[in-house]
């Protein structure tokens, strides 16, 4: 079996109906992989590929730590203008298709909630508080799915708990990883 390019993998975005829904979740693929190298980190060659960019500079990017991986099964980054976050987004690139239909803007929401909540970073939150929120979170995004019926049409269906995929993701060793790369001289 040959293996999928980039180009190959992100096909299905390009095709006409799933193109127009992409200026609603604010993804413009061909992405300016240039902030990459404005990270500050000696990023290894070809371990970190864009393809994708959000409105606000941001970009998508597949992790590839090991080269024989196929990129289809290599983890989605969000690779934040800022600088921060810079985290895993969905463990691959099919879970990544199913987070697409909230938003990249709401997404990155979900993976600031996910960091903190793997990193147990609620200043001033009593625990009963968080689960709460966390439960109210995930209701409400369990309803946004229900309203995204144009994305199912379109060959995309949403993830009925998206929180749970961006979890998922950020327990992946990615921020070790990124923590561990040495500074770019």
């Amino acid at each position: 079996m040959p293996a999928i390019d980039l180009t190959t993998l992100i096909a299905p975005l390009r095709r006409p109906a799933i193109a127009e829904l992409l200026g609603e979740a604010d993804l413009e693929l061909d992405a300016d992989d240039d902030l990459i190298g404005h990270l500050g980190k000696a990023v290894p060659k070809d371990s970190l590929i864009a393809f994708g960019q959000h409105g606000s500079g941001s970009l998508l990017a597949v992790w590839r730590r090991d080269p024989r991986t196929p990129l289809a099964r290599c983890p989605v980054i969000w690779l934040d203008s800022e600088g921060e976050p810079v985290e895993a987004l969905a463990s691959d690139f099919a879970a990544f298709l199913t987070l697409l239909p909230y938003g990249l803007g709401q997404l990155y929401d979900l993976i600031r909630k996910a960091q903190r909540m793997r990193d147990g970073d609620f200043p001033g939150w009593e625990p009963a508080a968080i689960e709460v929120d966390i439960a109210d979170l995930r209701q409400g995004l369990a309803l946004v799915a229900e309203d995204l019926d144009d994305w199912r049409e379109a060959g995309l269906p949403p993830a009925r708990d998206p929180l749970a995929v961006v979890e998922q993701a950020v327990a992946l060793p990615f921020a070790a990883w990124w923590a561990g790369l040495p500074a770019q001289e």
